[in-house]
């Protein structure tokens, strides 16, 4: 499976239903998250993926990356009452 990386995530690919979950066996954090893609009108499961040492860093990659995105489409949705693209 080809796995995206949340810093490509854009107005195109967007990370829904992103979880945080903890393995206490490898003692490490996972970030999942679907892409959606509105121009296909379709959700890929399992696309993002990202590990870390602490909950805090992908909080921050959550912060950093996907945040914006949903941000811009309500700025969006507020201006023109439209949203095809997420930039």
């Amino acid at each position: 499976m080809n796995r995206i990386v949340f810093e490509e995530a854009d107005g195109m690919n967007i990370p829904v239903r992103v979880s945080i979950d903890y393995d206490e066996g490898k003692r490490k954090w996972y970030l999942r998250a679907d892409n959606y893609m509105p121009r296909r009108c379709y959700v890929a499961g399992g696309e993002y993926y990202a590990e870390a040492d602490t909950e805090g860093e992908l909080i921050e990659l959550v912060r950093m990356n996907v945040l914006p995105l949903y941000k811009n489409a309500v700025k969006k949705l507020e201006k023109t009452g439209r949203l095809t693209y997420w930039d």
